[in-house]
């Protein structure tokens, strides 16, 4: 058949795209592997027609590059809610870090709806290809629309949309908080404006980890804004015991190489072989 070299360029051209969608380690090793069944299936004998041939070598072909891409689909799926989650997890963990600060626990649940929300938005912002720097400011418009129905609900629309009377509330929740600092010694007592600015940085912390770890495929540099919550009890006189700071050193790198884990943890899924 003379279109024979032109039907086996466009298949091997289909295979190599599909190719390099697979890891860098399975990469060339199918791609010789499928380019090889394409001549094979050109000069098969037992088939008399050539058109046929030609129909099931391009079938062939379209069928792997389907197959990878469906693969690859559902692998970055999975990949994403597994970072997703465990950046949540890291984050929650290193929060914990913040116990000898303030008694109670009101500020640890207010953080954990923070980290959720960061989370939350975090994944359903990346179903769209955009810029991580908006997938950034999308959770952090998140975070500040849950913290006004947190603490300012009543000052806000339908107790859901901010208004400038809830933003002034929330300001003066903050400066309530700074003038609280200075006058407690930790642990601080639980008032509304320390529970706002803990949950807050929380949430800060939460929206960078998801953004570095997830977004931007960097869970190590993801560690940096996790130390932050670790450093905030070294600055000022709260004294967690012996006891304490190692169990809440343990939870931060328990979470920490979570983090890691999730991101090295990524199945090496195979496509199956295609045959004629």
């Amino acid at each position: 058949m003379s279109g024979t070299p032109r039907v086996q360029r466009i298949a091997e051209r289909l295979i190599r795209a599909s190719c390099r969608r697979l890891p860098g380690d399975l990469r060339a090793e199918r791609c010789r592997e499928w380019s090889a069944e394409v001549p094979a299936i050109l000069h098969d004998q037992t088939i008399r027609s050539g058109v046929i041939r030609a129909m099931r070598a391009l079938s062939y072909s379209v069928g792997v590059f389907t197959a990878v891409w469906r693969l690859s689909r559902g692998a970055g799926r999975s990949r994403r809610a597994r970072l997703t989650v465990a950046a949540a997890t890291a984050t929650l963990l290193a929060s914990i870090a913040l116990y000898p600060l303030m008694s109670g626990g009101r500020w640890f649940w207010a953080g954990l709806g923070a980290v959720i929300v960061a989370g939350a938005i975090g994944a359903v912002t990346r179903r769209r290809a955009i810029p991580a720097i908006l997938c950034f400011a999308a959770m952090i418009a998140g975070e500040f629309a849950y913290l006004n129905i947190l603490f300012a609900r009543h000052w806000s629309l339908a107790g859901l949309v901010p208004t400038g009377a809830s933003v002034h509330h929330l300001r003066l929740l903050v400066a309530q908080a700074t003038a609280e600092t200075s006058k407690y010694a930790p642990p601080i007592p639980p008032r509304p404006g320390i529970v706002l600015v803990t949950a807050a940085g929380i949430g800060l912390v939460a929206a960078l980890t998801d953004v570095l770890a997830v977004r931007l495929h960097r869970p190590a540099i993801a560690g940096l804004p996790l130390l932050i919550l670790f450093c905030v009890p070294l600055t000022t006189d709260a004294r967690p015991g012996a006891v304490g700071g190692a169990l809440v050193f343990c939870a931060g790198v328990a979470g920490y190489l979570g983090l890691l884990s999730a991101e090295l943890a990524q199945p090496a899924r195979r496509p199956t072989r295609h045959s004629g």
